[in-house]
């Protein structure tokens, strides 16, 4: 039985990646370009498709050309070839100059970030979570921005709801308040990394026993004494707990990988991997520390990778 149908010149795998089409090379179908972890799909924007269609009478071929479909290295090839490719991404979420950066009051943990020449470099659909440094908090339920373009304009969604403002109780309670606001954002952000950052544990029971002294004097406003000494007992006994330092467990080299490049172990610290002459890498080749709202777990973003032939 002879097909009815029209087809298309089978497409060429493109190299470290592949395209996965609706119905072969029929007539009309659809292939859209995917890449391998570490990868990024290039040649048409967002638009990474093509379509099997008649060009001319009889003659049936793909309505872009496939070559033009490639699948760039981050780590090697996005800064030579971002512009030729129209690659859309955003600004850094925490502001787009070095004091805007070094007084932000928080850090961004992001699925796909990633950095080149000590530069983080946000694609398009990234989506970041915001965790504030002790003695901040988030000015909303909501901690993710999500990076968004239209039209070849970019930005971050949650711009203005998300963000980082000052715990004043909390900067009064540990007696460093009246010093905080009396320095500029800068110099306020380094007071608070340097006197409260290893106290997210004490922070944290503080702020609960805010709200539930709070709770008891709506309930029984005639046990306000007795709350108060309860709430000063309490919080003398997390004033008198060791300070705990919480980090993300390090990272040791697996067999054929160089030494894994590493800003640190605390949160919002980030670590790059390379493997050694002909080793391919297996993973994600950059992770980064992040920690639950409680401060009283943390993890890498994804497991370390290894090296294979």
């Amino acid at each position: 039985m002879i097909s009815s149908f029209n087809f298309c010149p089978a497409l060429i795998k493109p190299e470290n990646g592949n395209f996965l089409c609706t119905q072969g090379t029929r007539e009309d179908t659809i292939c859209k370009l995917t890449c391998d972890e570490g990868f990024l799909e290039a040649g048409y924007g967002d638009r990474n498709r093509l379509k099997c269609g008649e060009i001319s009478r009889g003659v049936y071929d793909w309505r872009k050309n496939p070559l033009d479909f490639v699948c760039l290295n981050l780590d090697v090839d996005f800064i030579e070839h971002q512009a030729s490719y129209d690659i859309e991404t955003c600004d850094d979420p925490r502001g787009s100059d070095r004091e805007q950066l070094e007084s932000y009051p928080g850090f961004f943990t992001c699925d796909m970030a990633i950095t080149i020449d000590e530069k983080s470099i946000f694609l398009k659909e990234e989506v970041c979570e915001l965790t504030c440094f002790p003695g901040y908090r988030l000015s909303t339920a909501r901690s993710e921005k999500e990076c968004f373009c239209r039209k070849e304009n970019c930005f971050w969604r949650g711009e203005d709801k998300v963000k980082c403002e000052p715990d004043e109780e909390v900067l009064r309670a540990f007696g460093i308040y009246e010093i905080w606001a009396n320095l500029d954002a800068r110099r306020q952000v380094e007071l608070v990394k340097q006197e409260l950052g290893d106290k997210e544990e004490e922070i944290t029971l503080y702020r609960k026993q805010q709200t539930e002294s709070l709770m008891m004097q709506r309930s029984a406003p005639k046990k306000k004494k007795e709350q108060g000494l309860l709430q000063a007992r309490s919080l003398g006994a997390a004033k008198q707990r060791p300070a705990r330092v919480t980090s993300c467990q390090m990272i040791a080299p697996s067999p054929g990988m160089r030494s894994a490049k590493c800003s640190g172990s605390h949160p919002g610290a980030s670590c790059r991997f390379r493997c050694e002459t002909g080793l391919k890498i297996s993973g994600a080749s950059s992770i980064y520390c992040s920690c639950n709202r409680r401060g009283s777990k943390c993890n890498w973003s994804k497991p370390a990778p290894i090296c294979e032939k």
